[in-house]
């Protein structure tokens, strides 16, 4: 967030909208003041990565799993930043930036983050 990469690259079979930042005491709030003291949503961070200008590019497969999380993700995103790919066949898992990469067995899901 304080060093938004050119792009950022999801990728998961299947995806849900999960928290991946607790600002319960609001301390990330300079990130993001519109936040508030709560639980911080995948779909958030990556809108709030494309009003910074980062392009997201998500690719899931064709599930209807992962319909709810797209449908949010797209709202929020400004306009002409995001694009979203599906494949039939996708097993790969990963999220890949400018100067990182988070890749493994795990799908960006609750389960798949906790378990």
């Amino acid at each position: 967030m304080l060093a938004p990469s050119e792009e950022i690259w999801l990728i998961s079979p299947w995806v849900s909208d999960i928290a991946v930042i607790d600002n319960g005491d609001g301390g990330f709030a300079r990130l993001e003041p519109t936040w508030g003291a709560r639980e911080v949503r995948l779909s958030e961070i990556l809108a709030c990565l494309t009003s910074r200008g980062t392009r997201v590019f998500v690719e899931v497969r064709p599930d209807e799993h992962n319909r709810r999380f797209l449908q949010r993700m797209q709202a929020q995103a400004a306009a002409g930043t995001m694009e979203v790919r599906r494949s039939q066949v996708l097993h790969e898992k990963g999220l890949l930036g400018d100067r990182f990469l988070l890749n493994g067995s795990m799908n960006f899901t609750y389960s798949g983050v906790h378990l």
